[in-house]
């Protein structure tokens, strides 16, 4: 996995009952990071498909214009992955505090060291 300059937060959501089964978050990231964490698991259960869809669907809609200075209770954004077991999906993925995509980046690479595979690698736009 690529190494990262900065921290970022982790979580891991079973999706029957919305209960949280895994959190981690780097020492430099606090509570506002599980809150966009959140923020871009809604968006992409809303849109039923991985945070880079959210973003790309918000920015067709004009929805991407959003105050950040609050955490939204959607954000639509890179770093939201579904986990299914056959069409239905058991649990969201969710990572903040990267920048440019590579919240996205860090659930690919991750997945593929746990199952063995390679994915397409993630381009980031430079900001």
């Amino acid at each position: 996995m690529p190494a990262f300059a900065s921290g970022y937060s982790v979580t891991i959501t079973r999706e029957r009952d919305g209960v949280r089964l895994f959190q981690w978050v780097a020492d430099d990231k606090d509570e506002r990071n599980l809150l966009f964490a959140d923020g871009k698991r809604h968006s992409a259960l809303e849109a039923g498909h991985a945070g880079p869809w959210a973003q790309l669907e918000a920015a067709v809609t004009g929805e991407l214009d959003v105050v950040w200075d609050n955490v939204p209770a959607r954000v639509p954004a890179c770093g939201a992955f579904p986990i299914r077991v056959g069409d239905e999906w058991v649990a969201t993925i969710a990572v903040s505090g990267l920048d440019a995509g590579l919240d996205h980046e860090v659930i690919l690479r991750a997945l593929e060291r746990a199952l063995g595979v390679a994915a397409p690698r993630w381009e980031a736009p430079v900001a």
